[in-house]
């Protein structure tokens, strides 16, 4: 394979120095192409902001709150779900009676006081 034009340019350029300087040349990196310039960064996007509650929203929160309650969510898996709402229609009972009896027993098995409801 013929030498590239880069590297006879290279090969004269060596001829006329020292062979210190022609050892640090050679050893030197190839220089890079010269890259386009990334795009300036764009101002951080705001969030979007939550849709506001409505006022009957507001209100059940605001009575929940009174009533010395919190909400408590996790992420499981989906058949959690439907073991839930298989037991609900076992018991009768809401979700949140459901949660509060089944953390109790967890609470009871704990040896930690339990939650009256």
């Amino acid at each position: 394979m013929p030498p590239t034009m880069n590297t006879l340019d290279r090969m004269k350029s060596l001829e006329a120095k020292t062979l210190e300087q022609q050892l640090a040349a050679a050893n030197a990196p190839e220089p890079k192409p010269a890259e386009p310039a990334a795009p300036k960064p764009r101002a951080a996007a705001k969030a979007p902001k939550a849709p506001r509650r409505s006022a009957s929203q507001q209100r059940q929160s605001e009575q929940r709150a009174q009533e010395g309650k919190v909400h408590i969510g996790a992420w499981l898996h989906k058949d959690f779900k439907r073991s839930l709402m298989l037991l609900r229609a076992e018991t009768g009972e809401d979700v949140q009676t459901v949660l509060a009896r089944v953390l109790n027993a967890e609470f009871r098995a704990h040896k930690i006081p339990v939650v009256k409801t």
